[in-house]
């Protein structure tokens, strides 16, 4: 199996879906049209589940090894960003998204991600269960990808918040 940039855009995913959004457009959204106080505990649930979907990827780092020997990292960071280095040097970023798969009766999640270049598309990946800090990820046309979960590096302008 060739790993093309397509493949690698979490370290290249690969599959658009159109229904995905970015991180930007989800923060654009109001929160809900009803008061916190006056939410449904199935409102509450269901929010509590958006955030903690959202914080399982953000802020984590995963590394693949090309057939060619190419080492490639993404960095999938909080604020809806990720950036992709190749052998340890910049090579693509974007914007990523973690939503419900359209269309599954939600039983299944999406990592999504939509690269800053022109012509880029969006590509989303089902992610499977991480299981000794080795992740399989699956595109809608059945390609596998197993990553390897490493230390995550917040970006250099990045300042902390306080």
């Amino acid at each position: 199996m060739r790993y093309t940039p397509a493949l690698i855009a979490l370290l290249g995913l690969a599959l658009p879906l159109g229904a995905c959004t970015s991180q930007e457009e989800t923060a654009a959204e109001p929160a809900a049209e009803t008061p916190a106080a006056e939410l449904t505990p199935e409102q509450e649930a269901a929010e509590e589940a958006e955030e903690q979907a959202l914080s399982e990827f953000a802020e984590t780092a995963w590394r693949v090894t090309a057939e060619d020997g190419a080492r490639y990292v993404t960095y999938i960071d909080a604020d809806g960003t990720y950036r992709d280095l190749r052998n340890g040097n910049p090579w693509q970023q974007g914007s990523w998204s973690f939503d419900k798969a359209p269309g599954d009766g939600g039983d299944s999640d999406l990592l999504c991600f939509i690269p800053d270049a022109e012509d880029a598309r969006e590509r989303c990946w089902e992610p499977g269960r991480l299981q000794d800090n080795e992740l399989v990820v699956t595109s809608g046309g059945a390609r596998r990808v197993s990553l390897e979960k490493v230390t995550y590096e917040a970006p250099e302008d990045a300042t902390p918040e306080e």
